[in-house]
């Protein structure tokens, strides 16, 4: 063979595994993009799931204080004033 031929195709062939390294360096980086993805919609997640709760718990509150006063007003027999205020004089 010709000196040249071996020449070019052992470029040829660097070429080769020169794509290819670079095609698996894509593929993992793409890996790593995806993994790092996944964990901030899994961090989203999570901190939404903490709001709910803290907002469940505010309303779990809120609804104790109301059925307090509403049974202050049951045990003395009266409405509160603010109740018909259209009525109100």
């Amino acid at each position: 063979m010709n000196f040249f031929i071996v020449l070019t195709l052992f470029e040829q062939l660097i070429k080769v595994e020169k794509n290819c390294f670079e095609q698996e360096n894509m593929e993992r980086k793409k890996a790593e993009y995806v993994e790092k993805m996944k964990n901030k919609v899994a961090e989203i997640h999570r901190l939404a799931e903490e709001k709910r709760a803290n907002v469940k718990a505010q309303k779990r509150e809120e609804f104790l204080g109301v059925e307090e006063t509403a049974e202050k007003f049951r045990s003395r027999g009266v409405t509160p004033r603010k109740f018909f205020a259209c009525f109100s004089a």
